[in-house]
């Protein structure tokens, strides 16, 4: 996690989070979002 602006900002590694911090204006658009609940993934039955 990050914070940009005030609002926290949640990455699926490491490595993205990196890149992020390093130039985060490449990006077009920040949302914030939580991370999915441990145990409940977007699209498992």
């Amino acid at each position: 996690m990050a914070i940009y602006r005030g609002t926290p900002v949640y990455f699926e590694s490491r490595e993205n989070r990196d890149r992020f911090e390093a130039s985060p204006d490449q990006f077009p658009s920040v949302q914030a979002v939580k991370p999915a609940e441990p145990g409940r993934r977007h699209g498992c039955r």
